[in-house]
């Protein structure tokens, strides 16, 4: 059986609030405390991340770049300072340091938008320390995972390399034809088409 609808002028605001008032008033207290938690969540990230900026935009030396990882890992930023410290301990030779960095960057930082260029990075690394095995197994993974990343042109063209000083003259042509067939009318193409000319001599 429907119940009659009550009428404006039957409300009574007294009433309604003597019968009401615990269930309001904790309603309204928990409202204010999950704003006020909320407000107070996003100042302090704001203030956070402000922070971590003004470090990177000062940072210069492997010091100030390992303070910004280790404040700020797990955020962009530190991210970011992750990479800057892996390129400067690479120039002072420090090979292993530089690799533990980009190791630890492609765990810590799965979904950062450079994470190709750790990736690249990091084969690089290897290529220089002379592991040409491990740069050769991660220029190709670079290549399969990221296969429309701006970086997989270049780890292929670093793949040829490898294979050249390996002296894997055919691994090595097959993969320029490949850069040539997939980057045509590039400065990579052309590249590719260089070294093919010096594998021939």
């Amino acid at each position: 059986m429907l119940t009659e609808p009550v009428s404006p002028e039957s409300f009574e605001p007294l009433e309604f609030w003597d019968e009401h008032k615990t269930k309001i008033l904790i309603y309204a207290a928990v409202l204010i405390v999950v704003l006020g938690g909320y407000g107070l969540v996003q100042l302090v990230h704001h203030r956070r991340v402000a922070e971590a900026e003004r470090l990177y935009a000062s940072a210069t030396s492997v010091a100030d770049f390992q303070n910004i990882v280790q404040k700020f890992s797990g955020t962009q930023v530190g991210g970011n300072a992750a990479l800057e410290l892996a390129d400067k301990l690479r120039a002072e030779g420090k090979y292993d340091e530089s690799i533990k960095v980009l190791t630890d960057f492609r765990t810590t930082y799965r979904d950062h938008p450079l994470l190709n260029a750790a990736w690249a990075s990091l084969a690089a690394t290897y290529e220089l320390q002379g592991k040409l095995d491990q740069a050769l197994d991660t220029y190709q993974q670079v290549i399969s995972k990221f296969p429309n990343a701006y970086t997989t042109p270049l780890a292929m063209l670093a793949e040829g390399h490898v294979y050249r000083t390996l002296g894997k003259k055919d691994d090595a042509r097959r993969t320029y034809q490949d850069i040539v067939a997939r980057y045509p009318e590039t400065a990579f193409a052309r590249e590719a088409m260089r070294e093919t000319q010096f594998l021939g001599k």
